[in-house]
Parts: structure tokens; C-alpha cells; sequence
């Protein structure tokens, strides 16, 4: 009877000191979504760093297209043919949830693009967005598996050749 309720007890400690799986933190999600777009950024555009972001099987809604990794890479074409001058995102009003294995954030994003035009003027495109992002945990790393964008506002300013 000794050695069964030594068993038990054994047991029950045991099953004390098992941890439950933890959430994953919301700023650890906020902070993959805000390291996303710095590598996105003209100035250090790095492809490799954003695909080491993503999950295998992303997908990001944007301007009313689905684009995967490569598709989305070639929609910014304008980065490789050097007409985009400077990229500017400001994201704010992070609204996180989170589970165990994965994190939906929402949040707004202001951007400021200038490009150059073919005729030497440049374009200063200014978004405004509602964005929503879905993380997912894999071997121990948040991933991003899906972006959607809704603009809310947009201006453009055109400045004459010479002007800029």
C-alpha cells in the first residue's frame, strides 16, 4: 500500500510540475508585424530577411489582389527598377489577441511613398490603412501567414521636374 501511495504522490507532483504551453506574447507578434515592414523598407530591402518572416503557405491581400511571397515580391517591381525613392510606414494602435499558438493583430499603418516619374518629376503617394495580420507559431518562431490591407485613405502629390 506504501509503494502505491508513494506512486501517486509521485505522480501528482509530477503532473504539478508539467507547465501548461504559454500564449504567445503580444508584443513578441506587434514586433514581427513592425519587423516585416522595416525589411520591406527601399532603404535596406531585404528579401531574404522578409521571407524568413513568413510561413510557408502566406498570403497577403493588397489593393484588391492575393499575392503569396514571390507574387508580392514582384509586385514591388518599382524597388528593382529604381523608381522608388523612399518608403515610410508608421504603424499604430496595435490591437493584439493571442492563444497558445498563434496571434491576430490589427493595427493602422500610414505610408509615404516617392517615386520617381518618367518624365523626372516625382510622386508622393500617401496611404492610409486598416491591417489586420494573422501570426502562427512554428518550432518555436511567430510567423506571419496572413496580411490584409483596406486603404482608408489615399492622396497623391505630383511635383514637377526640378521641383523635388
Amino acid at each position: 500500500m506504501r509503494t502505491i501511495t508513494i506512486a501517486v504522490a509521485t505522480l501528482l507532483a509530477l503532473a504539478g510540475c508539467t507547465t501548461a504551453p504559454r500564449p504567445v506574447e503580444a508584443e513578441a507578434a506587434e514586433g514581427v508585424v513592425l519587423e516585416f515592414f522595416e525589411a520591406l523598407d527601399v532603404d535596406g530591402f531585404d528579401p531574404e530577411r522578409v521571407a524568413d518572416l513568413l510561413a510557408p503557405d502566406f498570403r497577403i491581400y493588397e489593393m484588391g489582389e492575393e499575392y503569396d511571397w514571390p507574387g508580392f515580391l514582384e509586385f514591388f517591381g518599382g524597388y528593382r527598377d529604381g523608381r522608388t525613392i523612399s518608403t515610410e510606414w508608421t504603424l499604430s494602435d496595435f490591437r493584439t489577441d493571442t492563444d497558445v499558438d498563434s496571434a491576430h493583430v490589427f493595427y493602422r499603418n500610414h505610408g509615404v511613398f516617392k517615386s520617381r516619374r518618367d518624365d523626372g518629376g516625382i510622386r508622393v503617394t500617401t496611404l492610409d490603412w486598416l491591417e489586420s495580420a494573422h501570426l502562427v507559431r512554428r518550432d518555436g518562431r511567430l510567423l506571419l501567414r496572413f496580411l490584409q490591407s483596406d486603404d482608408v485613405e489615399v492622396s497623391v502629390e505630383e511635383i514637377p521636374p526640378g521641383d523635388g
